[in-house]
């Protein structure tokens, strides 16, 4: 498929949310991946060498990024310096460090919400495994290991809050390194 122009699009343009959390564990060279990425207007897949061990792409006018990672840092190693999509994070409206950056308006499930405040969140994904404070402020929520939730790998979820824990300002699902499983 040809790849669109990410100026001319928007995240809710495509049920990017679900179909990218569908492929994480995916290799960039595996043909339904490839034409999940082949879709949607980014430079993947990429092409890995000796010397990358990951790598990003971030869709600002999607507000989506997506995190690849070596396969063989993370799963039996096979001899080859093969990438996968390893984690997929949105950005809400609190998200301002990168200036060009529009939030994510597509559908995230679980009745989720980028706007809903920390309270919200954890009465839908339950305890955080973690929380971070910084100056008495609520920063980050983050669930280790939860399997099935988005995807069929065991994930670890993170919400980043802005405004000090008034809203979601980024939600990053992915897979864990095993150097962190139980």
């Amino acid at each position: 498929p040809a790849r669109r122009d990410q100026s001319q699009t928007s995240s809710e343009d495509f049920p990017m949310w679900s179909e990218a959390i569908a492929h994480l564990g995916e290799r960039t060279n595996e043909p339904r991946l490839q034409t999940f990425l082949a879709g949607i207007p980014c430079r993947c897949p990429l092409e890995p060498d000796e010397d990358c061990s990951s790598a990003g792409e971030l869709l600002a006018a999607l507000g989506i990024e997506f995190g690849f990672r070596r396969w063989s840092d993370y799963f039996q190693p096979d001899g080859t310096v093969d990438l996968f999509l390893g984690a997929v994070m949105v950005y809400g409206p609190g998200y301002d460090s990168v200036s060009d950056t529009r939030p994510f308006t597509g559908a995230l499930g679980r009745g989720l919400a980028l706007s809903m405040s920390p309270a919200d969140a954890r009465a839908i994904l339950g305890t955080p495994s973690k929380t971070v404070n910084r100056h008495g402020k609520l920063r980050r929520d983050h669930w280790f290991h939860v399997a099935g939730e988005w995807s069929a790998y065991k994930t670890d979820v993170v919400l980043q809050y802005a405004g000090g824990g008034k809203s979601i300002e980024s939600l990053t699902v992915m897979i864990p390194h095993p150097s962190r499983e139980p």
